[in-house]
């Protein structure tokens, strides 16, 4: 009765530590953050990203790219990785349909 009281705990014990590195991987996947595009970065000059729009109703905000919702930074196809601004724009700006 010893042998199955042993083998019944140390399984217990191993599902609980595999379970450790998971939630740990998990947690901080959700905290990362990503990085505001520099206009200095070789794609937002190639595209001519600005982080304030000069062009008259044209922003990131109101662009089909634009994935941040009413957030003031969200993320963009064209920058994986990295966020926009709402107020920038680049030269793939699109309207929403």
């Amino acid at each position: 009765m010893t042998d199955n009281s042993n083998n019944a705990a140390r399984r217990a014990f191993i599902k609980t530590v595999a379970v450790f590195p998971i939630a740990a991987a998990v947690g901080f996947a959700g905290r990362a953050v990503a990085a505001p595009v520099s206009e200095e970065d070789p794609t937002a000059r190639s595209l001519e990203y600005t982080r304030e729009s000069g062009v008259d109703g044209q922003s990131c905000s109101n662009c089909a790219l634009y994935q941040g919702g009413d957030a003031p930074e969200g993320d963009c196809p064209l920058f994986p990785g990295d966020q926009v601004v709402a107020s920038g724009w680049c030269k793939s700006w699109a309207p929403k349909s």
